[in-house]
Formats: structure tokens, C-alpha cells, sequence
């Protein structure tokens, strides 16, 4: 599982599944609506990641690596999909030539083609994965997964023992074969998302993703993000991401997040041409 397709496919309560309360209904509007607020404060957004991984060959043999990346997070207009891009600068230490370079080009994509070009800046990078390489383990999946935009091809459930006041737990499962993350062999993997919202603005405070390949009978990728508030910023950003893998053993990894500060590009990105 290595690479993100994002399709302008759309998760609501009123189209995926019925809603059996008003609270329910609101509940899922309210994450919608945030999360369209909060993508372009985000894509403003470039921050400094440290990446510990860890990947089980067999017993009391494994690898370990930390990457230290730059990463940035951009949301192409007309219903374009998420290129959360890492630009690794250091591995184990050691530098990585034209990191900066990397997420720079990225960011200040123009023209019809920035997709298919910062997907392939994003499988550059993903070559310095521990294990499969893969460009699905950036905190903005869980935001694609859950956006208003995928709604018709998945079902959200409430679950009601794990809400209480102040926050609420939605559960969104993407229908078979599922439409967002793409498996090397070109079939589409079906994900689950459990998401953590705040009741009174909707807002995304922990989501955790599990992705199942296509054909079954394989573990299932897990991804796990945490969001904080950023007291200089004004909002939530992501500061923790857990992953768990099997491929040619276990893997296991832990990013953290720090220093946000905003992007700026000579360049701008531009709508697709009518």
C-alpha cells in the first residue's frame, strides 16, 4: 500500500446511512463543515517531522530508522485531492541533498499536471520508508477519509458508548472495494475510519484509520493521528501519528510534529482550467 488516489467522490449521515437521531445528522455536519474550514488554514501550514521507525523482520532481528522531514500540506482547488508532501532532509543523521528544494517544487506547483507531479516528488520520499514503501502514513488521510466529498461511498454510524458530552466518536466505513487508497496492484483498498470530533464545532481531534487490502485475508494497515491545539496558530494541527504494518514482518512507527509556520511561494496554485 504505497500510494494516495484521491477521487472528488464524497460522508454524510443523510446520503451513506440513515440517521436514527437529530444529534447524529448535526454531529456529521458539524465535522463536515470544519474540516472545509479547516483544509485551507492547514495548506498554509509546513512543519518539522520526526519520524522513529521500527520494522520486525523476525524474531530478535529488526531495523531502525529515523527520518527528519519537512512536511507540508496542500489541498489542490476543484475538488483536488490532499498532497500532504514529506520532504526528508535527514536520515539517521545523515543529510539528504535537495530536501528543501523537494517541498519547495511541491508546494508551488502550477499547470494540469502538479497532481502527477507531486506524486511522484511524494514516491521519491516514500523510498526512505523502513519496510513497503508507501506515501499513505502522513496525517492528512484521515482528513480526505472524512471529508463531505466521499460521502456517497461510505456509511458513518454514531457510537453512542464511546460519546459523552464534550466529544463524539463517528465511525465512517468506506463501501467495497473502496475509492481513496490505491494498492500497488492497482486495486483500491477499503478503509475504516473511527474519528473523535468535538460536539459543539465538530472538530477532528484524534482519528484512527484502518485499511484493509483488497482480496482480505492479509492484517490490515493501521494509522493513527492525534490533533492539539496550536495556542500560536488559533486551531487544532496534527502532533502525533502512530503506524502499524505487516509486510515482510512488523512495522511500527511514531511521528511527531512541531514547529508550524506558513508557507510562502512566489508561485500560487490555480484552479483547473473550465
Amino acid at each position: 500500500m504505497r500510494r494516495i488516489l484521491l477521487l472528488a467522490v464524497v460522508v454524510s449521515c443523510g446520503v451513506a446511512a440513515p440517521c436514527h437521531a437529530q444529534s447524529e445528522a448535526a454531529l456529521v455536519e458539524r465535522m463536515h463543515a470544519y474540516i472545509e474550514a479547516y483544509e485551507p488554514k492547514l495548506s498554509a501550514l509546513v512543519a518539522d517531522e520526526v519520524f522513529e521507525q521500527r520494522h520486525q523482520f523476525r524474531p530478535k532481528f529488526a531495523r531502525l530508522r529515523q527520518l527528519e522531514s519537512d512536511i507540508g500540506f496542500l489541498r489542490l482547488p476543484g475538488g483536488g485531492p490532499w498532497l500532504a508532501q514529506r520532504s526528508v532532509r535527514a536520515i539517521d543523521g545523515v543529510a539528504v541533498p535537495g530536501a528543501v528544494t523537494a517541498l519547495d517544487a511541491m508546494l508551488a506547483l502550477t499547470g494540469d499536471d502538479r497532481f502527477v507531479r507531486a506524486r511522484a516528488i511524494a514516491d521519491a520520499n516514500a523510498r526512505h520508508n523502513l519496510g513497503h514503501p508507501r506515501t499513505m502514513n502522513v496525517p492528512t488521510l484521515p482528513l480526505e477519509l472524512l471529508a463531505r466529498r466521499h460521502q456517497a461511498h461510505a456509511v458513518v454510524s454514531l457510537d453512542r458508548q464511546a460519546t459523552g458530552r464534550d466529544a463524539a466518536t463517528l465511525v465512517v466505513s468506506e463501501r467495497e472495494p473502496g475509492r481513496i487508497v490505491l494498492h500497488d496492484n492497482g486495486r483500491f483498498n477499503r478503509t475504516v475510519v473511527r474519528a473523535w470530533i468535538r460536539v459543539h464545532d465538530g472538530a477532528l481531534l484524534r482519528a484512527d484509520v484502518t485499511v484493509y487490502p483488497p482480496g482480505g485475508g492479509i492484517v490490515p494497515h493501521r494509522l493513527r493521528v492525534d490533533f492539539q491545539a496550536e495556542g500560536s496558530l488559533n486551531m487544532l494541527v496534527p502532533v502525533r501519528l502512530e503506524e502499524r504494518y505487516v509486510s515482510d514482518g512488523e512495522g511500527r512507527g511514531t511521528a511527531t510534529y512541531r514547529n508550524y509556520r506558513r508557507f510562502q511561494t512566489s508561485g500560487r496554485v490555480l484552479p483547473p482550467a473550465p
